[in-house]
């Protein structure tokens, strides 16, 4: 099977729909969750960005982005495209950050800070963000 977003998309699902079978998920299974949605949510942006902009130009060495982390360079290139009406698809570009940014932090909190409990609403809230994520980048124009 070819890697594409749409294959960790479901494969992330399936983690979701074993969470909300389980009587008793653990805090594990929601940083777990966490840091696969955001993964997938990148991934999905990417692979759309790349068909509507060819947005791997964004990573080369002449690029105005260069100097960023790959995640950071996302959010950028979303941000500087927001009013420029070059597809049907910029007018999500704004929601596309605002979700990102929710599951950046999402994913932060579950990786890094340890000492901060994540509970079921974290998960939930991620749940929210990669189902908005998904529905927007997977529509065609």
């Amino acid at each position: 099977m070819t890697f594409n977003a749409l294959n960790m998309l479901h494969g992330t699902e399936i983690l979701a729909d074993a969470l909300d079978k389980n009587a008793s998920p653990s805090e594990y299974d929601y940083r777990n969750y966490c840091g696969r949605a955001y993964y997938t949510a990148y991934h999905l942006v990417t692979e759309r960005l790349d068909k509507d902009h060819g947005y791997l130009v964004v990573s080369t060495t002449n690029s105005s982005y260069t100097n960023k982390g790959t995640h950071k360079r996302l959010t950028d290139f979303l941000l500087d495209h927001i009013n420029i009406p070059s597809t049907n698809y910029h007018k999500d570009y704004k929601r596309l950050v605002l979700r990102l940014k929710n599951l950046t932090s999402k994913r932060v909190h579950a990786d890094y800070h340890l000492d901060k409990p994540m509970k079921d609403v974290d998960y939930h809230q991620a749940k929210t963000q990669l189902d908005g994520i998904a529905k927007l980048v997977t529509v065609t124009p």
